[in-house]
């Protein structure tokens, strides 16, 4: 009896070994598969991650080379505008200085703009851009906006239309905010043609929402562009 009971204790003491073994092997075999998705997961985000770095880089390479390019133009315009207006054989009309005069101050906001943009571009890229925004009134917001550019777009010969409808408050930056509408309204201006139109509407858009768009009559911006926006 004596005997048949050791034997018992060690079946089960065998039994019990084979028992815990055996959950240790789903586990580590479990464990290796959550491991082997785990790496499946974090190498396809390190992908992802290194795809938009590199989308990231190339884009800003891109932009600043446009940017860059774009001085050009102006810098040409307005230092032939300088030009005619120093060259002391050329007859002028006032009206002709006015207009050379009007030209020239407006391509040197065209480069006082690109040149904040850089300079924002910068800013962006190390993380130095701080935003302090507060409530605008939009109607005054609104109005600045045509007080701003109607004078430019005129000299241009293009319609500045300025729509809203009801009173909002707009939480922003009172600064930065011009950054948007100078770069929406400069870049119409820029492939709009004279006789055309650039429409800047605000309208309230769901529960505590505001929507500005800013639209015109130009060629529009190319299919292959527009992934890049």
């Amino acid at each position: 009896l004596m005997v048949a009971t050791n034997y018992l204790f060690v079946i089960v003491h065998m039994i019990v070994l084979a028992d815990h073994y055996a959950r240790a092997i789903r586990a580590v075999e479990t464990a290796n598969e959550t491991l082997e998705q785990t790496v499946v997961e974090r190498t396809a985000e390190l992908r992802e991650a290194n795809a938009r770095v590199v989308a990231s880089a190339q884009s800003l390479k891109e932009l600043v080379g446009n940017i860059s390019h774009d001085l050009k133009t102006p810098l040409t315009v307005a230092s032939l505008q300088l030009e005619r207006l120093n060259d002391p054989d050329r007859p002028k009309t006032d009206e002709d200085v006015r207009q050379m005069a009007a030209i020239a101050y407006n391509k040197t906001l065209d480069m006082q703009r690109l040149t904040r943009n850089l300079f924002e571009l910068v800013r962006l890229e190390d993380g130095r851009v701080t935003y302090q925004p507060q409530w605008l009134c939009l109607s005054a917001l609104m109005d600045e906006v045509h007080r701003r550019y109607t004078e430019y777009a005129d000299s241009c010969g293009v319609v500045l239309a300025v729509r809203y409808g009801g009173e909002a408050e707009v939480y922003a930056d009172p600064e930065k905010i011009w950054s948007v509408f100078d770069n929406l309204i400069n870049n119409a201006l820029r492939y709009t043609p004279q006789n055309g139109t650039i429409t800047v509407q605000a309208r309230r858009a769901g529960p505590g929402g505001v929507e500005v768009t800013v639209a015109d009559t130009g060629c529009g911006i190319g299919p292959d562009a527009l992934p890049h926006i």
